[in-house]
C-alpha cells in the first residue's frame, strides 16, 4: 500500500468512498471545490491500482486542520487510516505547521483511538454538531 498525493484522476474513486463513509457526505460539486482549494492537501492510499482510502487537511499559515479521513469499509482496521494520518502530519510539519486541529463524531471510537494514538488531545465538545443529533469532539496536536 502506498500513500500519494491526490490528482484529479482519483476523483471518482474518492467520491465513492466519501458516499460510503459519511452519512452527511459532500455533494460532488462541493467535493470538487474542496479538492481544488489552494489550502487543501489531499492524499490517497492505493494498492494494486485500487484506491483504499483518502484523507486531507487545510493549511492556513502555521495551522493545519484535518478535513477528512475515509477508508473503504472492507479495508478498515488494516492501518490505512494510520498511514494517511502519518502522511498528513509529516507533510504539514514540512510546510511549517505548528499545530493540527480536527473534529470527529463523539461516537466514532475507532477514529478517536487513532487520533489519540498519534498524540492528539481532546479539548472541547460541540453539542449536537452533526445533523443536530451527535456531538463533535475537538482534538489538537502541537507539533
Amino acid at each position: 500500500m502506498r500513500v500519494k498525493s491526490y490528482t484529479k484522476n482519483y476523483f471518482d474513486a474518492l467520491y465513492e468512498i466519501e458516499k460510503e463513509a459519511f452519512s452527511d457526505f459532500w455533494s460532488e460539486k462541493g467535493m470538487k471545490e474542496e479538492l481544488a482549494l489552494s489550502q487543501a492537501h489531499y492524499y490517497v492510499a492505493e494498492e494494486d491500482g485500487e484506491i483504499l482510502g483518502f484523507a486531507g487537511y487545510w493549511l492556513i499559515i502555521d495551522e493545519a486542520e484535518i478535513m477528512k479521513v475515509a477508508v473503504k469499509k472492507q479495508h478498515r482496521g488494516k492501518g490505512i487510516g494510520d498511514a494517511l494520518l502519518k502522511a498528513m502530519i509529516e507533510d504539514s510539519v514540512s510546510l511549517g505547521a505548528k499545530k493540527i486541529l480536527l473534529e470527529v463524531r463523539e461516537g466514532n471510537t475507532p477514529a478517536r483511538k487513532l487520533y489519540e494514538k498519534h498524540g492528539f488531545i481532546s479539548y472541547a465538545t460541540r453539542e449536537n454538531y452533526y445533523q443536530g443529533k451527535e456531538n463533535a469532539v475537538l482534538y489538537k496536536k502541537n507539533l
